[in-house]
């Protein structure tokens, strides 16, 4: 069983346009849908046929709409509940293919809610594996983040799809994997140099690094080992979502893991298959329309077409 936490879940309301005229009226035409990355690979997750529970705190009638919206998708979810409202993120894109973003920063958590949530979380002692993507509420407080990535742990293996200074409290609080692009890793580390970036982490206690690299493919790098896998034709299309089917590729891999996850981690097979299926699955996200969706078909033409290598 895999254990999808989104910390700062949204609804996600995209408007279309032929235009954006600012300060004039605009005729647009609206979706909904609940977004948050922890949702998004919860929706992966269950497009593979993989079993999943999405879990996050909701409020309000976003959070109702929200929660309707993952019930409809037919993916399994506990939520916690608390006054306020859950936040929402605007996106208008014009037929031009430009996209305005607003993200509105989200609800501060209440105690009792957050306290439900490390609850839900730990009743899942030993089951899995449990991962935690996105954004952090406004107000979380490290001991917060700490009490959460610690719960998690009492899952099985952690990812966590994190930044800034969230992704170095992950680290040192051991998770197994951290997702972040090439960007994100430096910026939470401070280091120029990414070689340095990942060792800072590692030595901070995290169990490896996959760290996204777009067309370049995916490098997964830990203690005694550094791998890359990369198509031979990068699939061009939308971004948006792909790392969330990397977090997902991964913690099936583990979920099936035969090894344990240190073990698995230090088996050449599950890293070079667990590479190659977060390649091929991102590639098949990137042409989907939606985050938290994939190209199916596509997906299982792109596995022959990884290439790897390990140093």
């Amino acid at each position: 069983m895999i254990i999808a936490i989104t910390p700062n879940p949204a609804l996600d309301i995209t408007y279309t346009t032929p235009e954006l005229a600012v300060g004039e009226v605009n005729r647009v035409e609206g979706r909904r849908r609940a977004g948050g990355k922890g949702i998004n690979v919860a929706r992966v997750l269950h497009q593979l046929g993989h079993p999943a529970t999405a879990m996050g705190v909701l409020a309000g009638l976003h959070g109702q709409a929200i929660a309707q919206d993952v019930r409809e998708s037919g993916l399994a979810a506990r939520w916690s509940w608390q006054a306020g409202e859950s936040r929402a993120t605007v996106n208008v894109v014009t037929s031009d293919g430009n996209s305005t973003m607003l993200n509105e920063p989200g609800e501060q958590l209440e105690p009792q809610a957050f306290g439900e949530l490390v609850d839900e979380v730990r009743a899942n002692r030993g089951t899995g594996v449990a991962t935690i993507s996105g954004s952090l509420p406004p107000g979380m407080t490290e001991p917060q983040l700490d009490a959460l990535l610690h719960a998690a742990r009492e899952v099985g293996a952690v990812i966590a799809d994190l930044q800034g200074p969230a992704l170095l409290r992950a680290a040192g609080a051991g998770v197994d994997l951290l997702k972040p692009n090439r960007q994100e890793l430096l910026a939470a580390t401070g280091e120029a140099d990414v070689e340095a970036a990942i060792g800072q982490v590692l030595a901070r206690g995290a169990g490896a690094v996959a760290l996204s690299l777009g067309e370049g493919g995916l490098r997964l790098a830990g203690e005694g080992f550094d791998a890359r896998a990369w198509l031979d034709t990068p699939i061009v299309g939308n971004p948006t979502g792909a790392g969330d089917s990397v977090v997902a590729a991964f913690a099936r891999a583990f979920d099936q893991a035969q090894l344990g996850t240190t073990g698995a981690l230090k088996d050449p097979q599950w890293r070079v298959q667990a590479l190659r299926e977060a390649v091929a699955l991102s590639a098949a996200a990137v042409a989907a329309p939606l985050a938290g969706e994939y190209d199916a078909a596509l997906y299982e033409q792109l596995l022959p077409h990884v290439r790897w290598e390990e140093n």
